[in-house]
């Protein structure tokens, strides 16, 4: 299955083969203030891929509070899509709301493990690991703390860390190295369009 194949089957009903290839080069391109655009005028709005992509265009443009409304938006349409969950979450982490990055965070998960996929528990478990820590950070409240070292040790799993480290060290190596597991554990989809300089 090609690019185009696998954009026009997971983003979009009713559109012309030619405006996704179209659309599709203006992406590859990097053109995205031309894509958004394009997409505007030639995509359906009551699809809620539309409004995901949509996000993912402005995040690329660095339209970051304007995203996050797009995958509201695309959640509204339909409440079981984990992409537009994640990349709500995201938003909400950068913003500093974590307690609703926590909550975006394990709906995720859940979603995924109530369809048996788990593309996106991975770096959703890291995520809601980070937000309840900089929550901890803000507000000193133990409850929240006492949530950290559970997602720690799912993760120990994934991050290559030494057996002996403590959870305080594992915390400190996740902050300083943040963007690069990040970029490690997540997801290579074609179809998001996400541009390699865009922190998610």
């Amino acid at each position: 299955m090609g690019l185009l194949d696998k954009f026009k089957k997971k983003s979009f009903d009713n559109v012309k083969d030619e405006d996704i290839a179209k659309f599709t080069i203006l992406m590859q391109g990097n053109q995205f203030g031309e894509a958004l655009e394009f997409h505007e005028k030639n995509f359906n709005k009551s699809n809620e891929g539309f409004w995901y992509t949509r996000g993912n265009i402005l995040t690329n443009l660095n339209r970051r509070e304007e995203s996050m409304k797009c995958y509201l938006k695309a959640l509204e349409i339909k409440d079981t899509y984990i992409k537009a969950w994640f990349r709500l979450g995201t938003r909400y982490f950068e913003f500093g709301h974590f307690r609703k990055a926590c909550d975006a965070f394990v709906k995720t998960s859940t979603l995924e493990r109530k369809i048996g996929e788990n593309e996106w528990n991975t770096l959703s478990t890291f995520y809601y690991m980070m937000s309840l820590y900089l929550e901890y950070e803000n507000t000193q409240d133990e409850t929240i703390k006492n949530k950290i070292p559970n997602q720690i040790r799912k993760l120990r799993k994934v991050i290559d860390v030494e057996s002996n480290t403590s959870d305080e060290q594992f915390l400190k190596f996740c902050s300083e190295n943040f963007q690069n597991i990040v970029d490690e554990l997540e997801p290579k989809i074609v179809t998001e369009f996400r541009h390699p300089d865009s922190k998610n």
